[in-house]
């Protein structure tokens, strides 16, 4: 990921942003119900999305995939590996990976940047300091209302409403859908564009909602228990967080991202079902 994050960074900026690089051949692009003819650079970047923040036309950093927002997850993911999981961080990488999540430009990503640089102002805080930031936890609060307010005011006046209906939408439909299918929900595998429930299609937005209208409590509790439960009852029994924090991180940023039968999704699903050997747990030997 740190390679494809480089390629798109260099070709994001000579292609896209400079434009001194003329696109080599366009490619068929199925989004939704539109077919379009997207630019492409040698195979190895695409033009898929672009924003218009301030009046101005501008494409997102999307690399090799369909969009930003499954780029950013990629990106996402990458970084916390390497920020989590790696016995030594490199700050290069991580620096590399943050760049590429912010020119996505999806509001998932910018959220995750800042959720991570305020972890690693507080974490490097001494114990006096942290007392003294909870203190101001209120102010903090307000601000980060205010900015998210912002993010969101700036996606919604640069053409992002209708994506922001349609989240809203989705969620709504997804919990009555799970309500009135509480146990197996309407169907899990279900391929996109089928007519769900009600004619309606279900998880085009988010994935957490989704598994719960498709796959009912049976299925969520497996995600959740997977992603969040074991890990956290890992790290109870072994004061190490840092698997925790890595699963947290990826089940925030699966939540809000259509992720729930994706390779990636189920890997980490894996790791976290292959660590519930209690077991081994008791013999005070560390599983992953």
């Amino acid at each position: 990921m740190v390679i494809i994050a480089v390629a798109s960074l260099v070709m994001w900026f000579l292609c896209s942003i400079l434009q001194v690089v003329p696109a080599t051949s366009f490619f068929p692009y199925e989004w939704g119900s539109s077919i379009d003819f997207i630019p492409t650079y040698w195979g190895v970047y695409f033009e898929t999305q672009s924003i218009a923040p301030l009046g101005e036309k501008i494409w997102r950093n999307t690399g090799i995939f369909n969009e930003g927002p499954m780029y950013n997850m990629a990106l996402c993911v990458a970084f916390i590996i390497e920020y989590f999981i790696q016995p030594f961080r490199s700050k290069t990488k991580l620096w590399i990976l943050a760049i590429a999540i912010f020119t996505t430009f999806t509001t998932t990503g910018q959220f995750f940047l800042m959720g991570i640089g305020i972890w690693s102002v507080f974490n490097r805080m001494g114990r006096r300091y942290r007392i003294l930031l909870l203190l101001v936890v209120p102010i903090l609060l307000y601000f980060g209302y205010v900015v998210a307010g912002t993010l969101l005011a700036n996606k919604k006046a640069t053409g992002g409403e209708d994506s922001m209906n349609l989240r809203t939408e989705d969620i709504t439909w997804c919990m009555e859908a799970g309500m009135e299918h509480p146990m197996l929900g309407v169907g899990l595998t279900l391929r996109e564009g089928e007519s769900l429930w009600h004619g309606k299609t279900l998880g085009r937005s988010n994935s957490l909602f989704a598994v719960f209208a498709r796959g009912g409590l049976f299925v969520l509790i497996l995600y959740i228990g997977a992603l969040l439960l074991i890990p956290y009852l890992y790290y109870r029994k072994y004061k190490d967080p840092k698997w925790f924090y890595a699963m947290f991180c990826f089940f925030l940023v699966f939540t809000v991202t259509v992720s729930f039968l994706n390779y990636l999704t189920l890997l980490f699903i894996a790791w976290g079902m292959s660590n519930i050997n209690l077991k081994c747990w008791n013999s005070g030997s560390k599983a992953w």
